[in-house]
């Protein structure tokens, strides 16, 4: 970041750098890389004339966004997905369908909503489903295969449905069927959940960590 950025002002250019989320990874080598990062990313924001962010929420707890408060623009991040009308929310009838849309992934927290679901089993009185949508992570990344465990047996058990990847259609139909959908993922790399603003814009609820950018 800082060489691209360096580079561009050495040309003239006016440079805006986009920031998106901070992240941390494990271990010794993972650690170094931060560090490395770090001083990359430190020397493009002192560059940069600006640096849009995707929300204020989400910069407030920023280490990085506090350093260059006033060079901070906030810019959410554009919905594609639109809806052809839009709809106003409904009052749900049982069954209820709790549907998640995002990357079967860790760093989506899912298994917070696969734990929950006794709970919700023990203190709803009334049938419910929850849907599944969203392209898995490859075979071999670190949990994903155990993650995966988790929702084939939670499948067997007639406790989820997974519907795997949908196109724009089948989505928006999606997020049209459900009563609510859940976005679960309590990591700092969820920054801002574009799958929030594509289901309220359909009339679906939706409940999510209390976490910055989210919130």
């Amino acid at each position: 970041a800082m060489v691209a950025a360096l580079a561009a002002r050495l040309r003239g250019a006016r440079v805006v750098m986009s920031y998106v989320c901070s992240f941390t990874t494990e271990g010794p080598a993972g650690w170094i890389a931060t560090q490395a990062l770090r001083f990359s990313h430190l020397g493009a924001g002192f560059i940069s004339l600006r640096i849009v962010a995707l929300s204020e929420d989400y910069a407030s707890q920023s280490r990085f966004c506090a350093l260059f408060n006033r060079k901070l623009m906030f810019i959410p991040v554009p919905v594609a997905n639109l809806p052809t009308r839009q709809v106003l929310w409904q009052p749900a009838t049982p069954p209820y369908s709790i549907g998640f849309v995002g990357r079967i992934s860790p760093d989506k927290s899912l298994k917070l909503l696969l734990d929950a679901i006794p709970h919700l089993r023990a203190v709803l009185d009334a049938p419910f489903s929850v849907e599944i949508a969203g392209p898995q992570e490859p075979p071999g990344t670190p949990n994903v295969d155990d993650l995966c465990a988790l929702i084939e047996k939670a499948e067997d058990d007639g406790a989820i449905r997974y519907h795997g990847v949908l196109d724009e259609a089948a989505l928006d139909r999606f997020y049209r069927d459900i009563d609510v959908l859940v976005l679960p993922s309590n990591v700092r790399i969820e920054a801002y959940g574009m799958v929030q603003v594509e289901a309220m814009l359909r009339g679906t609820p939706c409940v999510v960590s209390d976490r910055p950018g989210m919130r």
